[in-house]
Order: structure tokens, then C-alpha cells, then sequence
């Protein structure tokens, strides 16, 4: 609540407190009650005053005029007043101390999910950069399993075109193999052909 929201509630109040004691002050008489010329009731001139803008409830820099805490010539109208205004006093005091409460409160539980939200960010930032640097560590054993597969294709290929060298060279072995063993046999055919010769010229001779 502003001040001049503020000073218009006080102001409100002093207002049915000047209402009331003027309906309560008793009749004096006309000579004692006429007023000079140019001026009125002291009510009436509150009246003209209010409406002509000094009357609401402001000075000239904008603060609560402090005259209208006062009923002359009568200290029990003017207590009252200051009573009613104590307690206007009291009651805005209570209400902003009770809005003070309120937005302490407010600001503690905004306060409250802050800390939370902070700690709730500083664990995921944490499980974050967990999560990264496991996937880096798959991402290398990835790389190194990669690396070894590739040797093993290599070692493979090299293995299967020595495999295919070797069955090639088996084969010629086994074709010089079969090529020596004809010979062999065409040789040992020979052989026994001059032994039967040799036998037949001995029994000639």
C-alpha cells in the first residue's frame, strides 16, 4: 500500500469521527454560533476545506494534514480522533506486517525450489559427465575393437592367399610326385627287361 492510499484510509476514518462528534456536540447559542462575516462552521469551513482540495486530507507536499487530528475546544473529540486514528494506524500495521509474513514466506519457498532446482541441475550435470565419459570409454574400447578387427580381416587374408599359395605348391609337389613315379616304374621296367636279356644270353652261352 502507498502512502497516499494510506493517508486517504486514515483520512476516511477521521472523517466519521468529525461526523460523529459534530452530531454529538450540543447547540450553542446564535450569538455564540454565528460566524464572521467571510467565514463559517468549523465544520463547514473541514467541509470547504475538503472540497477545495486542502480538505483532502493532504497539505501542500502531499502529506496527511495533521489539523484534522484536532476538534477544537473539545480534547475528548480530539482523543477519540487520535484513538481512531491509532487503531487505523494499528490495523494497517498489522496488515502489512501480516503482508511481510506472506512474502517472506513466499520469497523462502521460491528460495526453497531454487536450492532445489540448483542441486536437482548440479546432479544432472553430474550424471551428465558420467554418462560422457562412459561414452567416450565405449567409444575408445569401440575404436580398439575396431582396430583389432581390422588386423584380424588382415591376418585372415593373408592367411587364406598363403593357404591358396600352399595348395597351389601342394599340387605341383603331388604332379612332380606322380611325373617321378612313372619314371620310376618305366625305369624298373627296364630294368627287369635286361635282367630277363641277361638271363637268356647266359643260358645260351
Amino acid at each position: 500500500m502507498s502512502d497516499a492510499e494510506f493517508d486517504e484510509l486514515v483520512l476516511a476514518n477521521i472523517q466519521d469521527v468529525l461526523a460523529a462528534v459534530a452530531q454529538e456536540q450540543p447547540r450553542t447559542p446564535a450569538s455564540a454560533s454565528e460566524p464572521e462575516p467571510g467565514q463559517g462552521l468549523p465544520h463547514q469551513q473541514d467541509a470547504s476545506r475538503r472540497q477545495s482540495g486542502e480538505g483532502a486530507g493532504t497539505s501542500s507536499n502531499g502529506m496527511l494534514d495533521t489539523r484534522l487530528l484536532e476538534v477544537p475546544q473539545n480534547s475528548e473529540a480530539t482523543i477519540r480522533l487520535l484513538k481512531a486514528r491509532l487503531k487505523s494506524v494499528e490495523e494497517q500495521l498489522a496488515m502489512a506486517m501480516s503482508l511481510n509474513q506472506e512474502k517472506d514466506a513466499e520469497i523462502a519457498d521460491l528460495q526453497k525450489q531454487l536450492k532445489q532446482n540448483s542441486q536437482k541441475d548440479a546432479a544432472n550435470s553430474r550424471s551428465m559427465k558420467a554418462l560422457e565419459a562412459q561414452v567416450e570409454r565405449h567409444r575408445r574400447a569401440a575404436e580398439v575393437a575396431r582396430e583389432a578387427l581390422v588386423a584380424k580381416e588382415q591376418q585372415m587374408s593373408d592367411l587364406s592367399k598363403e593357404g591358396a599359395q600352399a595348395d597351389k605348391d601342394r599340387r605341383l609337389v603331388e604332379q612332380e610326385s606322380r611325373a617321378r613315379d612313372v619314371r620310376l616304374q618305366r625305369a624298373l621296367e627296364e630294368v627287369a627287361k635286361y635282367k630277363e636279356l641277361l638271363q637268356d644270353v647266359k643260358k645260351q652261352g
